[in-house]
């Protein structure tokens, strides 16, 4: 680009617009892209990610200037909302047939032996969920979020299936529809043996010790189940083993390390990681995604390979559907789309009490930071 000034990254200000790609050395040795020409810096979170990025000097755009824009008019507004709706009631119908089969299945999993379960409904349940996920990974966003009210065990394993399933098409975009089936079926199926350890109720309406010897023995009785049930893929039944294994050792059943872990169970088990995070499952309260994905960063390279970490936050992006922001300025909402992960569309209570849409792209906004869930003044069901 002409004219590009050449700026230390230590002086690289808010609101600049970057003149040339910008790469980072992975793991692997191999140079990514971290950001491309013409990519505007808006978030203090993309000025740590440049920091860490271990370039010294950036090339940026000598008019990197905010400009005034328009605003959403209140027509625009309503057809955003009403469209974001409609796509999710059209989407309902499905989803509580899917939840009604895939409970039965836990239920008759708590009441039989693993060859008595009708797998039926489950593997419907991950072909709905896979070509979903492929389609419209935002529409299954949302329909996690929404979730709420879902006992605690199908809405953890639906919700992990859903993240991997965003995680795996980010990583590789053209993945085969059955490798793809094996991941949800795997987030389905990871946290099975649950129910032997506790029951359904008690998962349900309980607090679950993680430092018990009931819970650290889950993933040997969800490996009796599975086995019983027969036709699961192997790589299925490792992330029921291993998906709380940790890459120094330090996890469990058996303290497997390194490359002893399937990359599957791997991913399984960041995936439930985040999620327990963001519910208040681990630390009795729920994380904001932003804390969350902070907290996830730092066990980099000691609990989690640094390459899956950085595809991880890249794919769920800086601020996830639904995370509840506070915007620079002043506004607080949740995010509704991320088209534009960097500067999402924020829906945020207006003055008159209803909802108003600020577009950051188009506005100069930025989001200032993320929210805890107790923060949030909007709930979920208002805008989705």
């Amino acid at each position: 680009m002409s004219g590009a000034q050449h700026i230390r990254v230590d002086q690289l200000k808010l609101g600049s617009r970057l003149a040339g790609d910008v790469l980072e050395t992975g793991a692997d040795g191999q140079s990514v892209l971290l950001y491309a020409a013409g990519q505007v810096i808006n978030t203090e979170w993309q000025l740590n990610r440049l920091r860490e990025s271990g370039a010294l000097v950036v090339p940026v755009a000598p008019d990197s200037v905010r400009e005034p824009v328009a605003t959403f008019s209140a027509a625009e507004h309503r057809a955003l909302l009403m469209e974001q709706r409609r796509r999710v009631d059209d989407a309902r119908p499905a989803e509580a047939q899917a939840e009604a089969g895939v409970l039965r299945f836990l239920e008759q999993i708590q009441t039989g032996s693993g060859h008595e379960v009708d797998q039926r409904v489950l593997l419907d349940q991950v072909d709905h969920l896979s070509r979903q996920g492929r389609q419209s990974p935002e529409l299954l966003d949302v329909l996690c979020l929404l979730r709420e009210a879902s006992p605690r065990l199908f809405r953890h394993s639906r919700n992990v299936a859903s993240l991997a399933l965003r995680v795996s098409l980010y990583r590789q975009p053209d993945v085969s529809d059955e490798d793809l089936r094996r991941v949800v079926m795997a987030g389905l199926l990871h946290d099975v043996g649950m129910v032997h350890c506790l029951g359904l109720d008690q998962l349900n309406e309980g607090e679950v010790d993680e430092t018990s010897e009931l819970f650290r023995d889950h993933p040997d009785f969800g490996v009796g189940i599975v086995l019983e049930m027969g036709g699961v893929p192997t790589e299925v039944r490792r992330v029921v083993a291993e998906h709380h294994e940790r890459l120094h050792g330090n996890g469990f059943p058996n303290e497997l390390g390194g490359r002893d872990i399937h990359p599957m169970a791997e991913l399984i088990g960041l995936c439930d990681t985040y999620e327990r995070l963001t519910h208040g499952i681990t630390y009795r309260r729920a994380l904001s995604p932003v804390a969350a994905l902070n907290l996830i960063q730092g066990w980099a390279r000691r609990e989690f390979h640094e390459e899956l970490v950085l595809a991880f936050t890249r794919a769920l992006g800086p601020w996830p559907i639904g995370a509840p922001v506070e915007l620079d300025n002043g506004l607080k909402g949740r995010v509704m789309s991320r088209v534009n992960p960097f500067a999402p569309l924020v829906a945020c209570r207006a003055a008159d009490g209803g909802l108003q849409l600020v577009d950051c792209a188009r506005e100069g906004l930025s989001v200032r930071r993320g929210l805890a869930p107790a923060q949030a003044e909007l709930h979920p069901t208002e805008i989705f």
